[in-house]
C-alpha cells in the first residue's frame, strides 16, 4: 500500500555512509522538510542524515541542492543487509545549485 508522500531536503554534497555499506561509499545526505496545504516551508528541517539507500526515479548531481517530494514502500529486504524500505520520487520541488 503506497504511503502519503512526503518532502526530503537532499544535500548538494555526498558524505561518508554509515554501516552496513563498504568503507569508502559516499551517500546523499537528507532531512525531512514539512509544508503546509499552501505549499509553504513550516517548523524547522530535521537533523542532516545518510540515506544508505537510492531514490527511484532520482539522479543527484554534486553541487545541486534539492527538495523532493517521495513516496516511501515497506518491502521485504531481496538479500541479508538491504533496506526493507523503498523511496520513489514524486516531484521535485525546489533546485538550487550551491557553490563550495
Amino acid at each position: 500500500m503506497p504511503s502519503i508522500p512526503f518532502s526530503l531536503e537532499v544535500s548538494a554534497r555526498h558524505v561518508a555512509c554509515a554501516a552496513p555499506p563498504p568503507p569508502n561509499t559516499r551517500c546523499l545526505q537528507f532531512r525531512e522538510r514539512h509544508f503546509d496545504a499552501r505549499g509553504l516551508a513550516v517548523r524547522t528541517p530535521g537533523e542532516w542524515q545518510p540515506l544508505n539507500e537510492t531514490i527511484e526515479g532520482f539522479t543527484h548531481r554534486e553541487g545541486e541542492r534539492q527538495v523532493l517530494r517521495v513516496k516511501r514502500f515497506n518491502r521485504t529486504p531481496a538479500s541479508p543487509g538491504a533496506s526493507s524500505t523503498l523511496y520513489v520520487l514524486d516531484l521535485i520541488i525546489e533546485t538550487e545549485i550551491v557553490t563550495p
